[in-house]
């Protein structure tokens, strides 16, 4: 939009100060600026400003609102703060329920909605029409770039394209005129908390950008005004180590590096005092450098941000129709105007197999360049037979964790909206594969005029804000032209009609002309003719588009059959079916080799074929199956043998189940008496320590939810019951309680069957700690009173599984003191007459638990170190960590900051030991409070900063939640309850 003020000239003097006709407006400016100026205009006749000088909001500073460089002056907190609220959003509508929520902190009464008209309207006195009222609230409608934290934006957003482009010398000035805009503290003087956390979100922007302007600088051999900017730069930020590394590259690169090993010296020694860690790898790396003297000068910066993502599939070589339909997706993309790239969302859609995927990964291969922040690409498997379409929740996460961001909420909105805050400065392409329907698209969408969206689907998604493009089936010449592409353009020439009866059996299907080539390729002594002859048979199915499905399914049977005929393809295609017969998302080595009941190396051989044979894919570390080829293989499994396919399943479960139960013993050696019941007859997966099994449980969450799934359904209690009483602990430890419940409510249904009582009382006793962690106290309540009466009815006691115990905390949680104490003091005596020194120590960690509700705190300190004592002798890191964490909050209550500090330590040490990660965030949180009471400030909100970070990764509290504590390090906050024991 062209500036009103840059107009002057068209408009007659006499005109100033004058307001005039909408119409007459129009035509002298024209209606792209008409809205700007007559609101401009309706300002003039308020305030007597010239309507000819610009109104500018200012965010990076302390806010104010400019016309021509003067402000403006609001009286009232609610006005300013309503004004702020807008221009944060500027040109986007702003409900009335929102304002409400942020500007009336101290809470709504029931004229809060006429005060914000009242409010709305002062506000228009001074602005005019500038502030639009539509449904569901209001909007500040100014240009975007009459705010200063959107030009910011966009300086930064182009200093990153440039950057990408090669020109540093324009990066860096993109940068320099970026970071001259700030004029002190974001929103300085605005204490709501939505500012306090917009200013943190800003501060946090600007950081990346002063360090991007520095290897912007060192980039093109300024290293002396590198050297000044990361100077300036580190005393803000005294534990950052990526400005640290810069500040030693840019001393060494100026003939400085003694400073720089200095440098170094002063950053380990405050890492290493204060917060107790050694240096990262960046900052060892280029110590190193300085040290060998390897630092050079290069092209870009050596110490880059987080790399951009490049997730898209291998592009198809054998790609060469839809030329028109390439050509139109590609302006789409890359389309520019005055403004610059537009967002964009194109939607493809058509049925299986038509080539959808094939379509959209060659393009966006073909405009990645025009992207500089990176490629996303996601498989949200909305048709993929036997397997769940990924929830828009899981998706967001993916993404977000590709983007770099540490922790994800587990709100569907407040993930969306993290997600649209994070892309909004940045030019990405976002392919979204196989989608379901339009609810699991439209809150992946992102917000940035940068970034495009690329959707395929079966069904159209016609209520997706989108441009929409249908696939229909290739015509004759063009899948013709695409068998030539595979078998050769001499081949399909010495056969035309051949080829052409060929590309109509296929039904215009390119999956299954490029099976059809891949075929004839692999077998050159063959005729077109003769391959045309065996798919005649099939031909009703290839030809009718309503069972696409099925006209894949025949293309896919080519494949296979080929294998089946080839010696080499033996093992491929006897492997094939196995592939279908567990729904699992992704298959690993060793899991494929337990279905197949041979070696590794064999069975990775006879996948490999399959690969070659475009039957299956492979990512990094694993392989997926294309989704009709999965239903195509279940329904050859289908045809195996009852009994092998029974021994397949079962050597899976019991893979996994040993993986788990190793798992979990690493983790918590307690379980092994209680998981001994189970034994596998399978070896699992190596692991050798509780970090390698937390790692192993992260990566194959998804795997286990799909196997115990498909276990509740096959109806067996024992292997029901087996796999989800050995996730427990791993899942425990990954605060995973929700699945944790989930998984064993089902174990229960299908434990019912049976008359196991021994069985049922362990499922209730988990399912009874898994409500507990989730705060739902009464029902924890009914299942541990279950679980009692199953055990009585199995002739043991309540001490078994550690019963009693769980409900005397429950108790102690339920507020239940009296009833509590009583209990425990009953099992302390129980368990000391058995001789059972974990469950002594644990009773008597509960009981300086409860003396701690009841604010008895010496004796509550007492009673946690002769918990402690046991569980040292014990050996039990896990125990430990537990204890001493409850022991440090004594000691923090009774004023013995030192002390607290300490225990906080060593409980943050041992949980790290026990892969407990809920003990490393209550360390960290400890730590944090103990050492502001002993005056270190900073320290405490680095300690701080790092337990939110952990508490975001593992989705124990909201983003609003973790965003809001960010921006209030500076004050004394209780710790979320997310430790519950």
């Amino acid at each position: 939009m062209t500036s009103v003020g840059a107009e002057a000239s068209r408009l007659p003097a006499a005109l100033a100060g004058a307001v005039l006709p909408s119409q007459s407006v129009e035509r002298v400016l024209g209606s792209n600026d008409a809205r700007y100026a007559r609101g401009m205009f309706r300002l003039a006749t308020i305030t007597m400003v010239n309507p000819l000088k610009i109104l500018e909001v200012s965010l990076l500073g302390p806010f104010q609102v400019t016309v021509d460089g003067e402000p403006i002056r609001l009286a009232g907190r609610r006005r300013v703060e309503v004004l702020a609220r807008l221009a944060v959003s500027v040109g986007q509508v702003v409900a009335a329920d929102r304002l409400l929520t942020d500007v009336w902190t101290e809470g709504r009464t029931a004229t809060a909605g006429k005060q914000l008209h009242i409010v709305i309207s002062k506000l228009r006195e001074s602005l005019g029409e500038l502030i639009v009222t539509r449904s569901p609230g209001y909007l500040l409608d100014l240009p975007p770039d009459r705010v200063d934290a959107n030009r910011f934006s966009t300086l930064v957003r182009r200093a990153r394209a440039a950057r990408h482009e090669g020109d540093q010398a324009q990066a860096a000035a993109l940068h320099r005129r970026a970071l001259e805009l700030w004029r002190g503290a974001p929103l300085d003087g605005l204490a709501a908390p939505w500012a306090r956390v917009e200013a943190t979100r800003l501060e946090e922007v600007r950081t990346v950008a002063v360090e991007e302007y520095a290897e912007d600088l060192m980039a093109l051999g300024e290293h002396a005004e590198a050297v000044s900017v990361l100077t300036a730069h580190t005393v803000g930020h005294p534990l950052r180590e990526h400005p640290r590394a810069q500040l030693m590259m840019a001393l060494t690169l100026m003939g400085r590096p003694a400073e720089a090993l200095e440098v170094y010296a002063d950053v380990r020694q405050s890492l290493v005092t204060q917060l107790g860690v050694e240096p990262g790898a960046e900052l060892r790396r280029v110590h190193r450098a300085v040290l060998n003297r390897e630092v050079r000068t290069q092209k870009r910066a050596s110490t880059p941000a987080r790399e951009a993502p490049a997730q898209l599939p291998t592009d198809t070589s054998a790609f060469t129709a839809r030329q028109r339909e390439l050509a139109w997706l590609r302006d789409l993309l890359i389309s520019t105007s005055s403004g610059g790239r537009r967002a964009a969302v194109a939607a493809v859609n058509g049925p299986g197999g038509i080539g959808k995927s094939a379509l959209v990964i060659h393009l966006a291969h073909s405009v990645a360049e025009h992207f500089a922040d990176g490629v996303l690409y996601l498989n949200l498997h909305g048709s993929t037979p036997g397997l769940d379409p990924v929830t828009p929740a899981a998706a967001l996460a993916r993404m977000l964790r590709a983007l770099g961001v540490d922790g994800v909420p587990k709100s569907l909105d407040e993930a969306s909206s993290l997600f649209r805050t994070f892309t909004a400065e940045r030019d990405l392409l976002i392919v979204l594969d196989n989608a379901g329907d339009v609810r699991q698209v439209r809150p992946l969408l992102p917000s940035g005029p940068g970034c495009s969206v690329l959707v395929t689907s079966r069904k159209p998604l016609t209520t997706l804000d989108a441009e929409h493009l249908h696939l229909a089936g290739l015509t004759e010449e063009e899948a013709v032209a695409l068998l030539a592409r595979v078998v050769g353009p001499e081949r399909t020439e010495a056969e035309p009609e051949a080829a052409a009866l060929l590309a109509r059996l296929c039904g215009g299907l390119p999956l299954a002309v490029r099976i059809s080539g891949a075929r004839l390729a692999a077998r050159p002594d063959w005729r077109i003719e003769d391959l045309a002859g065996r798919l005649a048979d099939e031909r009703r199915r290839l030809d009718t588009l309503d069972y696409a499905d099925l006209a894949v399914r025949a293309s896919i049977a080519v494949s296979h059959r080929q294998l089946q005929a080839e010696p080499s393809g033996e093992d491929a295609a006897w492997t094939l079916p196995f592939l279908g017969l567990l729904d699992l998302p992704v298959l690993t080595l060793p899991v494929a080799a337990e279905l197949t009941g041979w070696s590794q190396d064999r069975t990775e051989a006879a996948l490999d074929r399959l690969i070659d044979s475009r039957l299956l894919n492979a990512t990094h570390d694993a392989y997926q199956t294309h989704d009709l080829t999965r239903l195509y293989a279940r329904e050859q499994a289908g045809r195996l043998p009852e009994k092998v396919t029974a021994a397949a399943t079962r050597r899976v479960m019991h893979h996994y189940l040993a993986t788990l139960q190793r798992a979990s013993t690493l983790i918590d050696p307690m379980t092994a008496e209680t998981l001994s019941d189970y034994p596998p007859e399978r070896d699992g997966a190596p692991l050798d320590d509780p970090r390698q099994a937390a790692a192993w449980t992260l990566a194959e969450r998804d795997n286990i939810l799909a196997l115990v799934r498909q276990a509740n359904e096959g109806g067996d209690p024992w292997t029901s019951a087996a796999l989800a009483l050995s996730l427990n602990r791993p899942f425990d430890a990954m605060a995973w309680h929700r699945e944790l419940s989930t998984i064993h409510t089902k174990a229960l249904e299908v434990a019912a069957r049976g008359v196991d009582h021994l069985a049922l009382a362990r499922l209730r006793n988990v399912l009874g700690t898994a409500c507990r962690e989730l705060r739902q106290f009464e029902e924890a309540l009914e299942h541990l009173l279950q679980a009692r009466d199953h055990l009585r009815r199995a002739g043991l006691p309540e001490t078994t599984l550690g019963l009693h115990g769980n409900l005397v905390s429950c108790y102690r949680r339920l507020g239940r003191h009296d009833q509590a104490l009583a209990s425990l003091e009953e099992g302390l005596a129980l368990v000391r007459t058995r001789n059972l020194p974990a469950h002594e120590a644990r009773y008597l960690a509960m009981r300086g638990q409860i003396y701690f509700d009841l604010q008895r705190f010496e004796e509550s300190v007492a009673a946690l170190q002769e918990s402690l004592a046991r569980w040292a002798e014990i050996g039990s890191p896990y125990g430990e960590a537990i204890a001493i964490m409850n022991l440090a909050d004594a000691h923090l209550e009774l004023k013995q900051y030192d002390r607290a500090r300490e225990a906080y330590s060593r409980g943050y040490d041992l949980s790290k030991i026990a892969g407990l990660r809920q003990g490393e965030i209550a360390g960290l949180w400890g730590m944090g409070r103990a050492t502001r009471h002993l005056g270190d400030l900073e320290v405490s909100m680095e300690y701080t900063r790092r337990s939110l970070l952990l508490m975001r990764e593992l989705d124990l509290i909201t983003q609003e939640d973790a965003d809001q504590r960010l921006a209030s390090l500076h004050e004394e906050q209780p710790i979320p309850d997310v430790f519950v024991t």
